[in-house]
């Protein structure tokens, strides 16, 4: 799953691409579902409208969610290893 960031006629606008090749309305329960079922987060499309703080911005925001997925499924892996080991 990754974030398409665009603009037209002055609007910012958010799309959310599937693993599947699937572009949906941008939508947090959405987009959760999607990071929680891929596991994952990709580095987002960012459209050239943007500026480069603009963009540089919304990598450290992709980056930032993209670690404590990391995190938290890690945390998770551990767990489940632990039981296992047990």
């Amino acid at each position: 799953m990754k974030l398409k960031f665009y603009r037209e006629e002055g609007n910012d606008y958010v799309k959310i691409l599937t693993q599947d090749g699937k572009e949906l309305e941008f939508d947090y329960i959405e987009m959760i579902r999607h990071i929680f079922n891929d596991k994952k987060i990709e580095e987002a499309d960012i459209d050239a409208q943007y500026s480069e703080d603009e963009a540089n911005s919304i990598k450290v925001l992709i980056s930032d969610i993209s670690e404590s997925i990391e995190i938290l499924f890690n945390a998770d892996e551990d767990k489940d290893d632990s039981l296992l080991n047990s």
